[in-house]
């Protein structure tokens, strides 16, 4: 054993932490130097990387509706079976199903093709946080020819419609109270703007992806009644029919005319003022406390495997040397 790593051992075989401090003090100045480096390192870390911007709303779920085909089988009753409905058990709740549906592949397919995102979701270099707009990548889009460019640099008529799902899929947050059935829909995006407006987008088109299905629903509902109509020969049944009719033609306006639909907004989204993220100040001091804690555990690892040296800064300099055996 070393003399000077003999000394930092007691009596006992115990290492004395005094003489262990001592010898981490000793070196200090190369210990604040080489955490320096990583305190500068994590300073553009922090600074490279894109702000992160949160758009919250609150929705509630509108129970006043029905679905087209679910209410027309309701109204049927003991009609069910002469005109072809099957399940009577009453209308369907779209609120429910559309927790679901924010998520869905068909659902965000049609979000971002209504939307025009592919190219801000897939080709976007850069944002501008102060209004809003962004850089194209040239490497992946060209805007003089409106044409996509693949990994190889190749005009390519092929865009990967799943890579803007996933983007879509991370920045979209849906989470519901199962208590009072209150929604939560967050929209993250480098820029504020963007953050409200895509919100606002998504929570608008998801109503509309329910009214369309509804509306469908309920014009081949009235289309088959009427084909019923046409080939049915008893009175009392064509005023039952007609009936019906009428009832689909009220759910129809009602699809048509209603302004929320599946979800009333309680809580619109608003334009974030903060970013969410990068927390650059708790990345500075994380990066760096842990800098620090590697520079000490190098130059006790150094230490314990009988080595010591020597580090200036002018002129810069770092020499190892053996350190004396006494054995």
């Amino acid at each position: 054993m070393n003399l000077e790593l003999e000394q930092i051992y007691q009596s006992d075989g115990k290492i004395d932490i005094i003489k262990v401090i001592k010898i981490v003090w000793s070196k200090w100045l190369f210990i604040l130097v080489f955490s320096c480096f990583f305190s500068i390192g994590s300073i553009l870390y922090a600074l490279s990387l894109d702000p992160v911007y949160k758009s919250e709303a609150l929705l509630a779920p509108d129970t006043d509706q029905s679905g087209g085909m679910s209410s027309l089988v309701s109204s049927f009753g003991g009609l069910a079976g002469i005109v072809g409905g099957g399940n009577t058990q009453g209308t369907t709740d779209n609120a429910r199903l559309a927790l679901p549906v924010f998520k869905s592949r068909d659902f965000l397919y049609q979000f971002i093709e209504k939307r025009n995102l592919l190219i801000p979701l897939l080709a976007a270099e850069s944002w501008d946080v102060e209004n809003g707009t962004f850089t194209i990548n040239p490497q992946r889009y060209n805007e003089q020819t409106n044409q996509w460019i693949d990994e190889n640099g190749n005009v390519t008529s092929e865009v990967s419609a799943y890579d803007a799902y996933s983007k879509i899929l991370s920045a979209l947050t849906v989470t519901e109270d199962r208590f009072t059935r209150l929604v939560k829909v967050e929209m993250l995006h480098p820029t504020p703007q963007k953050a409200k407006e895509w919100l606002e987008w998504v929570i608008e088109d998801l109503n509309e992806y329910f009214r369309e299905a509804d509306r469908k629903e309920a014009e081949e509902a009235i289309a088959y009644l009427q084909e019923k109509m046409s080939k049915n020969n008893l009175s009392n049944l064509d005023k039952m029919f007609a009936a019906l009719v009428e009832n689909q033609t009220k759910t129809l306006m009602m699809v048509n005319s209603k302004k929320g639909y599946v979800y009333r907004t309680l809580d619109k989204a608003y334009q974030p003022k903060q970013r969410v993220s990068p927390r650059r100040t708790l990345i500075v001091v994380a990066i760096s406390g842990i800098g620090g804690l590697i520079t000490v555990f190098l130059v006790l690892i150094v230490y314990f495997l009988g080595y010591g040296f020597s580090f200036s800064v002018f002129p810069p300099k770092l020499s190892f040397h053996k350190i004396p055996d006494i054995s």
